[in-house]
């Protein structure tokens, strides 16, 4: 390091004569290697700042009230535009700190000044801009919704059971992704979620089955650490054609079935009559564990087939014991004979319309021209088995 000393004198006008004193100052000038040196030690402490072109954050822009306790409350302010009243607030900006202007319709001019701030309040709490549960958007760029939601599916669904996984994953393939593939999660609003609603169903969807995406929906937003939608912020179309109910069947449509039916399937229809079983848990009736207790004239419902894999029953209360009558037993017990191993009857792999096949065959009413019995989950009454024979 190069070092040149200078003297100084006072110039000034004064009692004292400094001048023959000289003040000396060393400044030092630094050499390159020095100066590479001093470079070299601020980029360790500064690793970001020293990568490529990326200059350092300032605390400001890292932080800019992204705490809701830190931020106003909004009520928004209102004005005449035109024929309308709207509003004004301020909203998020996924991947910036700051936030952006919204304006809002109100309403027609037909309304008095309070009323359309009346109005106004009651949309900026819908929005849940000033909940302190409110999740303030990342300054970084979020994911889209088509990279999250494959991040849930191999994270969360494949761990489902597999009807679970086939449908969700339809819904994902055929509906949501291609919705909303493009946008981040904070994106997708309740007010574009109802506008898509209404073009699902106009496609032919039922209003349920909209229900159940916007169910996949919410748990992928629940996976995100994002609340679900609020309770009917999302809007459904009204339903207007009537839908086909499903059939159900009276004590003479059983015994028809079961007498159409030949080999394991009539075993299968009349232990459905006499039970009420789900056909996965029908299907999931092992012999060497107990399932079928004969002499106590007892079914206990343990597992389920689905798609020829076993599982768990659909919840907890589905675990459960079953009384059966005398003929029911009988017809088991021939059926299942001196077998101690494997499964009391197959899993079914035909269309849930089959049984209307072996009415047909019964020459018993059709379900849709009988009246429609009392029955839950249309299930068949016990005591249609005991007219067998």
């Amino acid at each position: 390091m190069a070092a040149k000393r200078i003297s100084q004198g006072n110039t000034g006008t004064g009692s004292h004569d400094v001048g023959a004193n000289p003040v000396q100052v060393d400044v030092r000038v630094p050499s390159a290697t020095n100066t590479e040196k001093s470079n070299e030690h601020n980029d360790a402490l500064h690793p970001r700042a020293a990568a490529g072109n990326v200059s350092a954050v300032t605390p400001c822009q890292r932080r800019k009230r992204r705490c809701m306790s830190k931020r106003s409350y909004q009520r928004g302010t209102i004005e005449k535009h035109g024929s309308n009243w709207r509003g004004k607030v301020y909203v998020d900006v996924v991947g910036s700190p700051d936030r952006r202007a919204k304006w809002i319709v109100i309403g027609t001019t037909s309304m008095t000044k309070r009323e359309a701030q009346r109005k106004f309040g009651q949309i900026v709490e819908e929005m849940g801009i000033n909940s302190l549960s409110y999740q303030i958007p990342s300054d970084t760029p979020a994911q889209t919704f088509e990279e999250l939601s494959e991040h849930w599916e191999d994270k969360v669904l494949n761990g489902k059971k597999p009807k679970t996984q086939s449908t969700m994953k339809c819904e994902l393939r055929k509906h949501l992704r291609p919705a909303f593939g493009s946008l981040s999660v904070e994106e997708i609003t309740p007010q574009l979620v109802s506008e898509w609603a209404v073009k699902w169903c106009r496609s032919g969807l039922s209003v349920k089955s909209v229900k159940n995406l916007i169910i996949t929906l919410n748990l992928i937003r629940k996976y995100a650490g994002l609340p679900y939608f609020a309770a009917k912020s999302v809007t459904y179309p009204s339903q207007s054609e009537v839908e086909e109910e499903p059939p159900c069947y009276t004590q003479d449509h059983v015994v028809a079935i079961v007498a159409a039916a030949k080999g394991w399937q009539k075993v299968y229809f009349a232990t459905a009559a006499g039970t009420g079983l789900r056909a996965g848990e029908l299907a999931g009736l092992r012999i060497e564990t107990g399932d079928v207790d004969l002499g106590k004239k007892l079914i206990h419902v343990q597992r389920s087939v689905s798609e020829g894999k076993e599982q768990s029953p659909r919840s907890r209360n589905a675990y459960r014991w079953l009384p059966i009558d005398e003929d029911l037993v009988a017809m088991l017990k021939a059926h299942i004979d001196d077998r101690r191993f494997g499964l009391c009857v197959p899993e079914p792999q035909w269309h849930s319309s089959a049984p209307q096949q072996y009415l047909a065959a019964g020459a018993a009413p059709d379900p849709k021209e009988a009246r429609a019995c009392d029955g839950r989950d249309a299930r068949f009454p016990s005591s249609s088995v005991q007219s067998l024979g």
